[in-house]
């Protein structure tokens, strides 16, 4: 009962080795800020040569420079073609509708859909 909440702890590790690129960016460590808030800079040979910081929920930001802000993502209406036979509802082409088990079992061959299955 309550509020549902989701958090990532632990820390994020990427590397690019042919360019001696690291980052690594611990989650919930920063003390004052919220869990999803990290800290960290990109490495290049074991230096820092970039500050990273902000939030997967809200921001983020290079040397200061934001570069993904999640109040400015404006949401879109996704388009598909479609192409359903039995359905009224329009469905993506990988809907269940097209399961070749449930043709048959809405025709009435049971032992054909358990073999399709």
């Amino acid at each position: 009962m309550g509020t549902l909440r989701e958090s990532t702890i632990g820390k994020l590790e990427m590397k690019e080795e042919r360019l001696g690129l690291s980052l690594k960016l611990p989650f919930g460590s920063v003390k004052k800020r919220p869990a999803d808030y990290f800290e960290g800079s990109i490495m290049q040979h074991g230096k820092p040569v970039v500050s990273c910081r902000g939030t997967y929920l809200g921001f983020v930001s290079f040397d200061g420079k934001r570069y993904w802000d999640g109040r400015k993502v404006k949401p879109f209406r996704l388009k598909f073609i479609h192409n359903s036979r039995n359905s009224k509802q329009p469905c993506l082409p990988s809907d269940s509708c097209y399961r070749e088990d449930l043709k048959l079992l809405a025709q009435g061959s049971i032992k054909h859909a358990q073999l399709s299955k």
